[in-house]
């Protein structure tokens, strides 16, 4: 929230000059104005694969590295918009 806040000080409006996001749907995201959208893992195994992949590149470090896709949900806040136009 400090990102919101420097930002709302230094004369920006959320959403309508920056949108921002947080992540993992921090529980407190409904006491600021507007509310921080977030995103949101459906599940817990984003830990577990971390850690797999982690423990595979360190008992292996010639293996490939890996990309993994999570579901997600994100939980609209009020802080998104459509980008600004261009002058």
């Amino acid at each position: 929230y400090h990102c919101l806040n420097a930002l709302t000080a230094a004369g920006y409006s959320i959403p309508r000059d920056v949108s921002l996001v947080g992540f993992d749907a921090i529980r407190r995201h409904n006491q600021y104005l507007p509310p921080l959208t977030s995103l949101s893992f459906k599940d817990d195994k984003t830990a577990d694969v971390a850690v797999d992949m982690l423990l595979r590149r360190m008992q292996q470090p010639a293996y490939p590295y890996e990309h993994a896709m999570l579901p997600v949900a994100i939980v609209d806040g009020g802080t998104t918009g459509p980008a600004p136009e261009l002058h």
